[in-house]
C-alpha cells in the first residue's frame, strides 16, 4: 500500500515521504500554494475526501498532508484520483 500510494502521488508531482514500519505517508502539497489546513478543507469540499493536515502533527509541517495507509488499495486508488482531480481543477 505504501509503495503504491507514494508512487502514484509522486507521479503527478507531489513528493511523498514513506516511513518504514508506519501505516501512513506524507505528501508535500506546498506547490499548490495552500497551507495544509486549507488544502485539506478544499479537497474535502470539492471531492468529499478527508485527509489530515500536516500541521496537526508538529512544527514545520505546514503544506504536508498525512494519509493513513490502512485501507485496501482500491480505496487508496480512489484517494489518489480525488487528489488528482482536485489539483487539476485548480
Amino acid at each position: 500500500r505504501r509503495d503504491y500510494f507514494c508512487k502514484a502521488i509522486d507521479d503527478f508531482g507531489f513528493p511523498c515521504h514513506k516511513f518504514e514500519g508506519a501505516f501512513y505517508a506524507w505528501f508535500d502539497a506546498r506547490s499548490t500554494g495552500l497551507g495544509s489546513e486549507e488544502f485539506v478543507e478544499k479537497l474535502n469540499n470539492a471531492e468529499n475526501c478527508l485527509l489530515s493536515p500536516g500541521n496537526w502533527f508538529g512544527t514545520d509541517t505546514d503544506g504536508y498532508i498525512r494519509v493513513p495507509l490502512v485501507r485496501p488499495i482500491p480505496v487508496l486508488e480512489d484517494v489518489v484520483d480525488r487528489v488528482k482531480r482536485f489539483t487539476d481543477s485548480r
